[in-house]
């Protein structure tokens, strides 16, 4: 992918989500590059363009679809729009299809990002934080400000002698194998979007899902809470296709399936304390399902007194665990929103048997 579409895409999809700490790295990393490329984006959008400047209709239109898939909102039908600008696009010299699958694994690389980094409340390098602010008027928010010029990655000597790259990369790949054998043994099925990476990808995609969403050694936060806080975020941002294969796997690995479905069934309006009841989950366990609740909003905004709850039930280690669950459900809402993968036949016929609606509104305000 091209630099200016790179940042553009990285921005267009924070700024979408509301995250002030991404949408400062976005645009000021790459330095004048970075910032030259949302200023001709920014043009772009007003209808100031020349042969100077990239964007034309279908750049900034995949920025646009980076935007729509931070709030789930791509509308049937855009991605062929993107294949007919994309005929009369001189910057179309990637494939359509090979390019709109690199925003759909750059947004949700950012889908990850966003939540973890806001939740976080990650304190942004002074150096780029003024200079997005001064040049195009992006503000760091709530985020603390930890010097006045940025850090130097490169100012300490490098580790040596640890494995490369292609090595770490080999090694999770050998330990998922072959793919629909590990997604079953792990999950009970292929989740529908995992078919959707593309396949290079799928067993590192899987390994990533599924050591983040299994039960840590030593932690306190079950497999089940984990499939629970997804659920939850993915009902809130309206897949309700994603929230029914989290609750699909979290019943088929459940040593005790119907408290599970209970816990299912009241999970949502406990998080959004709109009912539910609570007497199926511990303090601790209430105080993470709402901070998945809360994780999922737009734009994303929790000041520490939103996160507090779980501050005061988890040590911080566990924090961090429940975070990056969170930013993993963004991650595959962003990816989902783009791709829209086919929903799975098994996972249709538990969410009928058990009576778990599709329709997101009735899921996120159900009738009493």
């Amino acid at each position: 992918m091209d630099t200016d579409l790179l940042s553009a895409v990285a921005y267009a999809t924070s700024n979408a989500h509301g995250c002030n700490y991404c949408q400062v790295h976005s645009v000021a990393t790459l330095g004048d590059a970075s910032m030259n490329a949302i200023e001709k984006l920014r043009l772009a959008r007003i209808g100031q363009r020349d042969a100077g400047k990239p964007f034309d209709e279908y750049w900034v239109s995949l920025a646009d679809l980076a935007g729509m898939a931070s709030l789930n909102t791509v509308p049937d039908g855009y991605l062929e729009r993107l294949r007919r600008l994309a005929r009369h696009s001189e910057h179309a010299d990637v494939p359509v299809n090979e390019q709109i699958m690199a925003i759909a694994l750059v947004s949700a690389s950012f889908g990850f990002l966003n939540v973890f980094n806001d939740l976080m409340g990650m304190d942004i390098e002074g150096g780029w934080a003024a200079a997005a602010k001064q040049r195009l008027d992006i503000d760091f928010g709530r985020h603390g400000v930890n010097e006045d010029r940025n850090p130097n990655n490169l100012s300490h000597a490098l580790p040596t002698g640890g494995p490369t790259m292609e090595q770490m990369m080999g090694k999770y790949m050998a330990e998922v194998g072959d793919l629909s054998t590990y997604a079953t043994r792990q999950f009970g099925l292929v989740p529908p979007w995992m078919q959707g990476f593309p396949p290079q990808l799928r067993p590192l995609h899987a390994a990533l899902y599924g050591e983040m969403m299994r039960q840590q050694e030593g932690s306190g936060v079950t497999a089940e809470l984990k499939r629970l806080l997804a659920h939850v975020s993915h009902l809130e941002k309206g897949h309700t296709a994603l929230a029914h294969t989290e609750a699909f796997i979290a019943h088929h690995l459940s040593a005790d399936p119907p408290r599970t479905l209970q816990r299912l069934r009241h999970s949502f309006a406990v998080a959004a304390g709109r009912g539910g009841d609570t007497a199926l989950f511990t303090p601790a366990e209430q105080a993470a399902l709402r901070l998945a609740y809360l994780s999922a909003q737009t734009p994303l905004i929790t000041p520490r007194r939103f996160v507090q709850p779980v501050v005061d039930q988890f040590d911080p280690t566990t924090c961090i665990e429940l975070f990056v669950v969170c930013g993993i459900a963004g991650l595959v809402q962003r990816f989902a929103a783009i791709i829209k993968p086919a929903h799975d036949p098994s996972v249709a016929a538990f969410a009928s048997e058990y009576g778990f609606t599709s329709d997101a509104l009735t899921a996120r305000f159900p009738l009493p």
